[in-house]
């Protein structure tokens, strides 16, 4: 039902009562509590009423307002990741923090803007800077009165003109549409106008986005019935809708953003939906006793969603999802921290943690069963006749834990710039090391097209650059989100890309688009943290998805008797003609190895069964939370039963050796042990 301003009663809605009656809505219902609660109070009331006043009768607050929906933009993009554009249409885009945001990060972006005048209740708009200007177009109108329904004829006697729209339709990548509720003179005939600009914007929205575009739009209460009829409509016509809300600006409020990626124009769906939004519009623009429109009922709104699909099992448990994260938010503004960030995709729900590479949980304890089968590992190694340095290794880790023996460091850790590039010269040296030996499959001498993911602080690229035909591309956390800095800066022959992997990876899943000029590598590097298993299952289907046949891949982990480290090792052997391991002795040996895999044979059964199998294990990851696999998941990437096969066994002593052997020279050096004394 139409509502005004942003509140409603939600007993009267369909959707609500539905979702208050489900269990897994514990937030929701907390959430209408605490609105009953403040429902009648006047200092609530007055203040809302005095912040809108505020920003209306403010002078010179265009250009504030614009920097903090542009930091808004900014903190939403770190959990869904807004897609780049090349030419976008921003509705509402008044004072232009979204276009200055969009501006500053696309510089081949082109954007066209449509907002309210500010005689009619609209912002002024607070961008100068002269480049993002002359890139951008912009127009002064009301939304809602453009001939939105082209193909219905309109009454004669209508007392309006209703321009068309003014841009070329299907041609716009990505559509935002932030138009919001003001004080404007027609709201009093038309008090229905909140629903109908949420109406316009859409169609709009649809009107312009071009085939496999992007749609950015704001809504209100995902549990309003309109509010889900819509989110289910997008669901529909898109490959992948999230829902986001920023939790430093406006967080009281009840408004988040939904991303729709991936619009199908051709899908009966999306014609449907067109041909819904425009008989809404007329109805809401032209229909009524006066001639000036109507508001529209719950019939109505059933052409966006009906009834039975909005309150079907699937369609609550959707909106359930999506809505979980808001609601939390919304609830706990100053103090929570918000769950991970729901995402539909198709016929699967997974969820985004809006965690960092540099911020994530460690993996949870294993059960009992899978405790033991975890030693069992160990203690088979330590029982092989080929394992003596295995054995001394352990031996001599049990003596330093029993006394207390602490290591000795040269000197303090550097800091800053130091650091940085301390860090990456020891890549560098590592690299080196791996050239100068005498395997003639050595990394670098084969790279062509690499893909380094973690490049910063970019030893690595900086050996591999140093072959003069080599090209590259780098993907690295942002330092203010826990990145460590670059030390080697994009160039001609690479490109360097911060983002967080794990957004990455999930849009790469459910879109099979990637943000490169080059989505094939023979060579990659995969040096992210080895010790989250979601980070290693991430970076093993970026790699595996971009591989070239008879391509290298060379990863980064640690303590190759752990489970987790075997079943990789294993899945390697099959999929590669070729595996070796290395741990030079220049990096700090705590267990630290590279895994290279040689000619990785994308044809082959094993490599088609391995890839299906890791997206399985990502999906059930991500399905309603995202957390790290069980123990029994794992087996997706190698069953139990076959690492303990004894050719699997003799695979992982035989390339274990020699990392155990560099290990334990490490440890002897860096706690001035005696060799003989673990004996």
């Amino acid at each position: 039902m139409a509502a005004t301003l942003d509140t409603f009663s939600w007993r009267s809605e369909t959707l609500s009562r539905a979702l208050v009656a489900r269990s897994d809505c514990d937030t929701l219902t907390d959430l209408i509590v605490l609105r009953d609660q403040g429902s009648g109070s006047e200092n609530i009331d007055n203040y809302f009423s005095k912040e809108r006043q505020k920003a209306h009768d403010a002078n010179n607050v265009e250009r504030s307002f614009a920097f903090a929906f542009e930091k808004s933009m900014e903190n939403m993009n770190r959990s869904v990741w807004i897609p780049r554009t090349y030419s976008f249409l921003d509705l509402g885009c008044a004072p232009g923090g979204f276009a200055q945001y969009l501006l500053r990060n696309n510089k081949r972006a082109y954007g066209i803007g449509i907002s309210l005048p500010d005689e009619q209740g609209g912002s002024r708009f607070g961008v100068t800077y002269p480049d993002y200007l002359a890139r951008y177009e912009l127009h002064w109108a009301d939304l809602t009165m453009f001939d939105l329904a082209p193909s219905i004829p309109k009454p004669v006697n209508s007392l309006h003109d209703y321009p068309p729209l003014p841009f070329k339709l299907c041609s716009r990548d990505l559509v935002v549409c932030d138009a919001q509720w003001v004080l404007n003179p027609d709201n009093l005939n038309r008090p229905w106008n909140w629903t109908r600009l949420i109406v316009s914007q859409l169609l709009i929205a649809l009107h312009a986005v071009s085939p496999h575009g992007n749609i950015f739009i704001r809504l209100s209460c995902v549990e309003r019935t309109l509010t889900g009829r819509i989110l289910l409509a997008l669901c529909r016509i898109s490959d992948l809708v999230r829902t986001v809300k920023s939790d430093r600006f406006q967080s009281m409020r009840s408004y988040f953003y939904v991303l729709a990626q991936r619009v199908n124009r051709q899908s009966s769906e999306f014609r449907n939906l067109v041909v819904a939004l425009e008989r809404l519009w007329y109805i809401m623009t032209f229909e009524g006793e006066n001639g000036y429109g109507r508001d529209i009922g719950a019939e109505d709104e059933e052409l966006i969603t009906t009834d039975e699909e909005i309150l079907s099992e699937e369609g609550l448990s959707t909106i359930v999802q999506l809505g979980t994260p808001i609601w939390a938010i919304h609830f706990l503004p100053s103090f929570f921290t918000p769950p991970p960030l729901l995402c539909y995709h198709r016929y699967h729900i997974f969820a985004i943690a809006p965690h960092t590479m540099s911020s994530l949980t460690p993996k949870p304890a294993l059960d009992a069963v899978a405790e033991a089968e975890a030693k069992w590992l160990t203690d088979a190694l330590l029982g092989r006749r080929d394992c003596d340095t295995f054995r001394k290794l352990k031996d001599l880790c049990r003596h330093l834990r029993g006394s207390a023996i602490a290591p000795r460091f040269r000197s303090p850790p550097p800091a800053g710039q130091e650091r940085i590039t301390q860090c990456a010269d020891a890549m560098y040296r590592i690299f080196l090391s791996m050239h100068q030996d005498s395997d003639p499959y050595s990394f670098a001498r084969r790279a062509c097209w690499f893909l380094e993911v973690g490049s910063n602080p970019g030893g690595f690229t900086r050996f591999l650059l140093e072959q003069p035909r080599t090209r590259g591309v780098g993907v690295t956390l942002p330092v203010d989100e826990g990145g460590i800095g670059r030390a080697i800066p994009p160039n001609d022959r690479f490109e360097l890309h911060e983002l967080n992997l794990l957004d990455l990876v999930s849009h790469y899943i459910s879109s099979g688009t990637l943000p490169f000029t080059r989505t094939t590598f023979d060579s990659i590097i995969l040096d992210v943290d080895h010790s989250s298993p979601r980070l290693l299952v991430a970076q093993l289907l970026l790699a595996l998805s971009t591989i070239h046949d008879g391509g290298q891949i060379l990863l980064t982990l640690s303590c190759i008797e752990r489970p987790q480290a075997a079943r990789i090792l294993i899945a390697f052997s099959k999929v590669a003609d070729y595996i070796s391991l290395s741990s030079p002795p220049q990096a700090q040996t705590w267990g630290v190895f590279y895994l290279h895999a040689q000619t990785v044979r994308v044809n082959a059964p094993a490599y088609r069964k391995l890839i299906d199998n890791l997206k399985r294990l990502w999906y059930r990851i991500h399905s309603t939370h995202t957390r790290d696999p069980t123990w029994d998941e794992e087996d997706l990437i190698t069953p139990w039963e076959e690492v303990m096969k004894k050719s699997n066994m003799d695979l992982i002593a035989k390339l274990g050796n020699p990392v155990w052997e560099t290990q334990l020279t490490a440890l002897y050096r860096a706690f001035e042990v005696d060799s003989n004394q673990s004996d």
